[in-house]
């Protein structure tokens, strides 16, 4: 995976600080990252690319109006079904 600098920067601000505040977990991460060290990370937790997020994005997106749809036309059905009803004869033919 490759940063740009900017988040390069970031990220040695975030180790710096992490040295400083707590040595100890420091030392527990920098031991997970030499167990780990060239291992594919698990699925699960990765970060999608900005594509994939805004292919998900326009999908919920096409989803959500979709349902809303779905929902109003079942509400003016719902609206104009007693108007049905009662324009029935009532008793039969």
């Amino acid at each position: 995976m490759s940063l740009c600098d900017r988040e390069q920067r970031q990220l040695r601000g975030i180790e710096a600080d992490l040295l400083q505040s707590d040595s100890h977990l420091a030392a527990m991460l920098e031991t997970f990252g030499r167990l780990y060290r060239g291992q594919d990370m698990p699925a699960p937790e990765r970060v999608p690319s900005r594509p994939d997020r805004y292919r998900r994005a326009v999908t919920r997106i096409a989803e959500a109006i979709a349902v809303a749809a779905l929902a109003l036309s079942i509400l003016f059905s719902a609206l104009t079904l007693p108007d049905t009803i009662a324009s029935r004869p009532v008793g039969g033919p």
